[in-house]
């Protein structure tokens, strides 16, 4: 593929899609060295070309860079700045091993079912979305040093007043903003103590910020 000329790809790829009109960006390039560009599309084809102009802010050019490293940085506001809407992602509620729940903070272990951006590890405020359904819910990305040391990063959200079964259910998480960093604490109980004003902190935030 990197080795077709313009001119190739737009009759041997596009060409075979049927295609009548086509969205681009402003800095859109194609075929081998990115010699094709908006201008070449509209030359060699009798397609509609739709340009979309740079969108910006005070920093620049709004890109998916900048927004793929606000949100592996934790920097919710910032990602939502530049999406327009809360970064989100979506899985389904899988066994654990039950640690929160022995605690009393009872956590939904997450599969993605997707490829998401992970945000960096840490506890954030989220809004989990079940069904029609929106719930406050504090969220860890990490590897839970305290309890449950896991190698892998895993997504696991206590929704806040919600008691249940949630096992095979499908959740939407909003991530609004990041709290603090994961850490491991040296005791159980001093762990507890951190999670009872974690709770209070982002439950108090999103039922202000609704």
């Amino acid at each position: 593929m990197s080795e077709l000329t313009p001119e190739q790809f737009t009759k041997d790829v596009l060409g075979r899609l049927h295609i009548r009109a086509l969205v681009c960006g402003f800095d859109f390039h194609y075929g081998h060295k990115g010699k094709g560009d908006s201008e070449s599309l509209k030359r060699d084809t009798d397609w509609l070309i739709e340009v979309v102009d740079a969108v910006e802010d005070e920093e620049g050019k709004i890109s998916s860079t900048r927004i793929s490293e606000a949100i592996r940085s934790g920097n919710m506001e910032k990602a939502r700045s530049m999406l327009g809407v809360p970064y989100e992602v979506q899985g389904t509620v899988i066994p654990g091993r039950h640690k929160g729940t022995s605690m009393g903070f009872p956590t939904a272990n997450i599969r993605l079912d997707r490829e998401y951006i992970i945000p960096g590890t840490g506890v954030y405020a989220c809004y989990a979305m079940i069904g029609a359904r929106r719930w406050n819910a504090m969220v860890n990305v990490g590897h839970n040093p305290t309890m449950n040391y896991t190698q892998d990063i895993s997504v696991e959200a206590h929704l806040i007043g919600y008691s249940g079964d949630l096992y095979g259910k499908t959740v939407r998480l909003s991530f609004i903003k990041f709290i603090r960093e994961e850490k491991k604490f040296r005791s159980r109980e001093n762990l507890i103590m951190q999670l009872e004003q974690d709770v209070r902190n982002i439950d108090r935030l999103l039922s202000e910020n609704r």
